[in-house]
């Protein structure tokens, strides 16, 4: 996806600081984000990771500081996408527990839970990470009451974290 001269220039000098590959990632999230099912069961999570295998280091860099600035629907689309990409350079499960403590939609951070245990897979441990896991973990606990996990559940995975956060010290 190429990116005219004018929205080039338009992020070259906004204040936000312009990264084509994080921007074409987001671009693909909002087009496709009314269409969830079809497009991201279907092939779309492939683009994302085309885009994906082009990376520096410095994009990983950048996208890891962007994560902050995404809306709910981004960060929920992109974190669905992380959880299948495998690639050597990067950790992608820290990428994903971020974005889980960082996601305001505490639905999906209620649909994420089950993925969780993925963290064990962080490499070297982020123990404050893994304590912001905990704090959001029962953040869904407490206050969103959709939540289709039992108590035992949230026990669970917080004694999961407690493990890996043991594990890391």
């Amino acid at each position: 996806m190429m990116f005219s001269f004018i929205q080039r220039f338009l992020y070259k000098y906004s204040e936000v600081p312009y990264n084509e590959g994080v921007a074409e990632i987001k671009t693909l999230i909002d087009e496709n984000t009314d269409d969830y099912t079809e497009f991201w069961t279907h092939g779309g999570d492939e683009l994302i990771f085309k885009i994906l295998d082009e990376f520096t280091s410095h994009d990983w860099d950048y996208l890891k500081k962007d994560l902050k600035n995404w809306t709910d629907d981004q960060l929920s689309v992109f974190a669905g996408a992380i959880l299948f990409y495998n690639h050597n350079d990067i950790d992608e499960m820290w990428i994903f527990g971020y974005i889980f403590t960082i996601l305001n939609d505490l639905e999906q951070c209620d649909c994420f839970l089950q993925d969780l245990y993925l963290l064990a897979h962080i490499s070297p441990k982020d123990i404050d990470l893994l304590n912001q896991v905990k704090v959001k973990i029962e953040i869904i606990r407490q206050s969103y009451k959709g939540t289709f996990h039992t108590a035992d559940s949230f026990d669970r995975y917080q004694g999961m974290i407690d493990e890996m956060i043991a594990a890391g010290e």
